[in-house]
């Protein structure tokens, strides 16, 4: 298996059940072969979740072309680089997951759902139900179908536990499924949060509760910030990435970046589209996502070399997350076509397969297409012609896998869970 910068997850968010008990947002499947859909509390978010995914599989496209040598002159290098820096619809999926689970869970609160120990527990089962059965089949396929090196079999416990993003501290020691980092960050927050939220009641006044998450975000850049200038030495690029992008410690600021926009859009929906009908309200939230969006996808220019990896620092995370929290509100709190664009209802189909294809993505990849852009950069055709073909047979394959998954895996789950823990 080819090591690329892995980044999604999750349930990374296509798999978020954001329905209260008694609600009927998650729509039932209708027979053998439909789709168990996910909830549809917020059509808005499908969309964004199908960019999060292409965006993801394009940066994987890249960096597996370039690990298999197929990045063969200075124009295909240059577009490379250009795609390996939208590298951000990973902390996409992670404000989304901190939002969705936040709302869930705050409307099971209101109803005293999420009370003692009985409410708690069936949070974390309908999780597991959620989570656990794709993953461990993938993840055990793999184990099953691939050579297993013997550093993968000294780390594969860390991925069942899932811990794979803390499985060595080496840098390029390879694990059974690289990309699963993501997945154990979700779970992490998923044992967390349901504590973070009863912290929060706590406090007696919304104020209080934002300044607290507002310093629980703050202090993951301040994590960073300690371990990046408590380092002997310069950064190389694969210890920034490992120590920096991976880590749970690293990297939680986005899902409490997306708690915070739940808590804002939980308490305060009405004041907050009156707000943005404001022009000048309107424009400076639009001001701020467009400046963090340069920010991240022009960071070599921004940076230069001497500066980049303290920016990527920034990047990964802070900017990110301002970035999505401010473009989620304008679309959360407003009308127009780019709202109705993302709320089609073929999003939610795509949106549901996204767990599937995101487990699938990098190997299907990795052994079914890239002999055939193999064949095709032999042939000289157009880095981009190649490179296009090469995202839509990743697309095309890894939402076929994850279809089938769902069918034969994932769909029976949550049947299960739905009888079980209803």
């Amino acid at each position: 298996m080819s090591a690329a910068p892995a980044l999604p997850p999750a349930d990374v968010s296509p798999t978020v059940d954001t329905t209260p008990r008694g609600t009927s947002g998650e729509e039932r499947p209708g027979g053998l072969f439909s789709l168990h859909l996910l909830a549809n509390r917020f059509p808005e978010l499908h969309g964004v979740r199908v960019l999060a995914i292409l965006s993801v599989q394009q940066v994987h496209v890249s960096c597996i072309m370039r690990t298999h040598g197929l990045v063969q002159s200075p124009d295909a290098a240059h577009f490379v680089l250009r795609s390996s820096s939208i590298s951000f619809g990973m902390d996409l999926f992670f404000v989304l997951s901190g939002f969705l689970i936040g709302m869930m869970l705050m409307h099971a609160t209101r109803a005293g759902e999420l009370s003692g120990v009985r409410g708690v527990a069936r949070f974390y089962g309908r999780r597991a139900f959620r989570t656990f059965p794709l993953y461990y089949t993938v993840l055990g396929a793999l184990a099953l179908l691939l050579p297993f090196s013997q550093a993968q079999r000294e780390n594969f416990p860390y991925e069942l536990a899932y811990l794979t993003n803390y499985a060595t501290d080496k840098p390029g020691e390879p694990v059974v499924m690289s990309w699963g980092w993501s997945l154990c960050v979700e779970e992490h927050f998923y044992l967390i949060v349901p504590l973070l939220l009863a912290g929060l009641l706590v406090l007696r006044s919304h104020a209080a509760r934002l300044a607290a998450l507002t310093l629980l975000f703050l202090s993951c850049l301040a994590v960073r910030l300690w371990i990046f200038f408590a380092h002997d030495g310069p950064w190389t690029d694969e210890e920034h990435f490992h120590v920096f992008w991976i880590h749970t410690h690293t990297r939680y600021d986005t899902l409490v970046a997306g708690v915070l926009l739940a808590y804002m859009h939980f308490h305060f929906k009405d004041q907050l589209r009156a707000w943005l009908t404001r022009p000048a309200v309107h424009a400076a939230v639009a001001s701020l996502a467009g400046a963090c969006l340069a920010l991240l996808v022009f960071p070599f220019e921004v940076a230069g070399p001497k500066h980049f990896p303290l920016l990527m620092l920034l990047n990964w995370g802070t900017v990110s997350s301002l970035f999505y929290v401010a473009s989620l509100t304008l679309l959360l709190h407003g009308e127009g076509p780019l709202h109705r664009a993302f709320a089609h209802r073929g999003f939610l189909l795509f949106g549901t397969l996204g767990y599937g294809a995101y487990l699938v993505h990098i190997p299907v990849f990795d052994r079914l297409v890239i002999p055939f852009l193999r064949l095709f950069t032999a042939l000289h055709w157009s880095f981009f012609t190649v490179w296009s073909v090469g995202l839509l047979g990743m697309v095309g394959l890894s939402f076929g896998v994850a279809y089938l998954l769902h069918i034969l895996v994932e769909k029976p789950a949550l049947l299960l869970r739905d009888r079980l823990l209803p």
